[in-house]
């Protein structure tokens, strides 16, 4: 109980401080919306992700897509505490479309392919909180990292707003705020009838963020738009969101479109639609996992040459992440190293039972004497002729 509270008082403390602290500083609106996003301590969300087409951007905020040329997913997202896990199926007429045979080797790595970019391609993301695992499987590759404020959840409701950007996040684009990377401006702007705070973040190249947070709402980011050099490239709304109690908000349904397109005549879009949730059931520990086939390659994102082959089916967890990664960090140096993962916590497990069978011999060793002794002091003495 006391870890859902926690994040919750640290999020009224940030909401607090955002009349007392100067307006210029985004950061306070940053700190608010993470603050929303770690009160869930449990979640099970089911959700739709389509990706494709629209003819206009009417058409897309209508919701009329060219479904021929969309690829439409069903998704699970599991978190307990800090660990996550998100499985992503693709509908029947997409996985055939995908299961493309045109896969090749990557030049120089055997065992790594490539092939058509796809929406798709994550189907697995796991992580603790410091470390994440992304599988592929058409790739059959699994891409380890360790930086997740540059590489953060990319297929949940949190981050649908941000569809095709890494960093440029509102903690992203507010960090960058912070490091002299961008300047900020920040407005009020009325928008459906609902009081904003607008944050307008530019570089030195002329791109620009606008986003409009919702401090009524868990300081949602619930408008966004992306301008280059004056003209804008894409926008992204969220159009329903969901009171958890508590003044927890979690975002419903929300829709990307890239309004700059080519070919012109045609808009991409990214919608992300919740079908089911739960905020208060814990998900079991042992859901909270994923499997790697036998011949999947290990790497780590940011240092290529660390990475080994998995030599037999592997049952991933949240808490196996840090090992594997110092496996991968290990491979290149010992070639003959045995790629069977055995995180940490299995082998404790194997040495509690080990323990505690020793100790359970012990005690029937110790007894066992006390018993022979206490036989040989009740043995009456030889009767004397």
């Amino acid at each position: 109980m006391m870890s859902r509270i926690v994040p919750m008082l640290a999020g009224i403390a940030v909401c607090s401080g955002v009349a007392a602290q100067p307006r210029e500083s985004p950061q306070i609106y940053s700190d608010a919306y993470q603050a929303n996003l770690d009160s869930f301590d449990r979640i099970t969300c089911r959700y739709t992700i389509t990706a494709g087409y629209a003819k206009t951007t009417e058409d897309a905020l209508a919701g009329k897509f060219i479904l021929e040329k969309c690829e439409v997913g069903k998704a699970i997202w599991l978190k307990r505490g800090s660990n996550s896990v998100v499985r992503l199926e693709e509908d029947p007429r997409t996985k055939q479309r995908l299961d493309n045979p045109k896969l090749e080797q990557f030049p120089g790595h055997p065992g790594l392919l490539i092939g058509p970019g796809s929406y798709f391609q994550t189907t697995r993301f796991l992580t603790n909180g410091k470390q994440s695992l992304t599988y592929e499987p058409r790739m059959r590759s699994a891409s380890l990292a360790q930086n997740l404020e540059e590489r953060p959840f990319d297929e949940t409701p949190f981050r649908a707003l941000w569809y095709g950007t890494t960093s440029e996040t509102l903690p992203g684009l507010a960090r960058d705020v912070m490091q002299g990377k961008r300047t900020a401006a920040i407005t009020n702007e009325t928008i459906n009838g609902r009081q904003l705070v607008q944050l307008r973040f530019a570089d030195s190249e002329g791109s620009e963020n606008i986003i409009g947070v919702d401090p009524e709402r868990g300081f949602l980011p619930i408008r966004r738009r992306f301008l280059a050099n004056k003209e804008e490239w894409g926008q992204a709304d969220v159009f329903e969101v969901r009171d958890c109690g508590n003044g927890r908000w979690f975002p419903m349904r929300s829709l990307f479109i890239q309004t700059k397109h080519d070919p012109p005549g045609i808009v991409g879009i990214y919608e992300c639609k919740v079908t089911e949730l739960d905020t208060e059931t814990l998900p079991a520990e042992s859901d909270i996992s994923i499997e790697l086939p036998a011949g999947t390659m290990v790497l780590n994102h940011d240092k290529f040459k660390e990475r080994f082959e998995t030599r037999r089916v592997e049952r991933i967890h949240p808490d196996d992440l840090e090992h594997i990664m110092k496996m991968a960090a290990e491979a290149p140096t010992n070639p003959v190293m045995d790629t069977a993962i055995e995180p940490p916590h299995r082998k404790r497990w194997m040495w509690w039972v080990a323990g505690g069978v020793g100790a359970v011999l012990l005690l029937l060793i110790v007894a066992l004497v006390l018993r022979r002794r206490g036989a040989i002091d009740r043995t009456p003495p030889p009767v004397q002729s």
